[in-house]
């Protein structure tokens, strides 16, 4: 899965992007704004060709209010869902992540998913990057663990196609490292399950 935009893995086109930027929004946007939600990762003609093409089929509505125009996906629209469903695929990521963490017989006390997915950056070889922070007095090397952790760098492979790059430290570890990962994770890490972790005061 392309970690930056996830819908390149179903084309390479700039249409399914501009489709599911539409389908997260309810509010009509302007081929500028599209282009900006895009962040980089498309020009503004090349949306304004994806729209002339998807306006063409009906899946996106057009407004216009001379000089410029604003478009909507078009809810009736018998392919909507789909385009409603790829808006959703970072979603339906890290609901099956915390689905399965959760199923475990035994839980950490925060998980979460941080790195270029949070981001939206880095491409289909990227990794898919989790913390897990045990209970202070955990075997993070323990059987039961690592066979936990296997199977979850088991089941997000077959989700995207990426690899799982899974970070563990018991609580007090996480709470006392010095480490710019750490700070990273905690300004931008995405609860999986449990509560984040304080901070140690420096």
């Amino acid at each position: 899965m392309d970690i930056s935009e996830p819908t390149r893995s179903l084309s390479p086109t700039l249409h399914l992007a501009v489709l599911a930027t539409l389908a997260r929004t309810h509010q009509p946007l302007s081929g500028r704004g599209l282009a900006r939600l895009l962040e980089g990762r498309a020009s503004q003609r090349g949306v304004a060709d994806a729209l002339t093409h998807l306006v063409a089929h009906g899946l996106v509505l057009r407004e216009d209010h001379p000089p410029s125009a604003s478009f909507l996906l078009n809810r009736e629209h018998i392919a909507a869902g789909i385009a409603e469903l790829l808006g959703e695929l970072k979603d339906t990521l890290r609901q099956r992540c915390a689905s399965e963490i959760a199923s475990w017989a035994y839980r950490p006390m925060w998980a979460a998913l941080f790195g270029s997915v949070v981001r939206s950056e880095g491409d289909a070889s990227s990794d898919i990057d989790l913390v897990l922070v045990l209970a202070d007095g955990s075997d993070v090397h323990a059987p039961h663990w690592m066979a936990q952790l296997d199977h979850l760098a088991e089941r997000v492979q077959a989700w995207t196609g990426n690899d799982a790059s899974i970070v563990t430290f018991t609580r007090a570890e996480f709470r006392a490292s010095p480490e710019p990962m750490v700070s990273e994770i905690t300004r931008e890490g995405i609860t999986l399950y449990g509560r984040r972790p304080g901070r140690s005061a420096k």
